[in-house]
């Protein structure tokens, strides 16, 4: 028989990986609603990054960028949550970088 310990542990895993899909779920998400509402040139400029503890990271390359994604932050947190109803944004956090991750990461 399996001890309590060991039956926990697993429960945890469990919930630890189901946070982990729906971070990418929505990280997924988010792109596919950016590739829709910015231009070519701009969308190359802005990516989803992260989803952790309700706060969504964006990363975007410059402050312009961020700029115009901070005006449509109501519009893209409704459609992702109308799209994936367990996400529980409550905050969105625009990060200036340099680069972003490798495409396949991020694709």
């Amino acid at each position: 028989m399996d001890s309590l310990k060991e039956l926990l542990g697993e429960a945890i895993n469990r919930k630890k990986l189901n946070k982990q899909v729906l971070a990418g779920l929505i990280i997924r998400e988010v792109n596919i609603y950016l590739d829709r509402v910015y231009p070519k040139a701009q969308r190359q400029h802005i990516h989803g990054l992260s989803y952790r503890a309700d706060v969504l990271v964006i990363g975007c390359l410059n402050s312009a960028v961020a700029h115009v994604a901070k005006q449509r932050e109501e519009q893209m947190i409704e459609e992702i949550t109308s799209a994936i109803p367990a996400a529980n944004i409550k905050k969105v956090v625009y990060r200036i970088v340099n680069r972003f991750p490798e495409e396949s990461l991020i694709e």
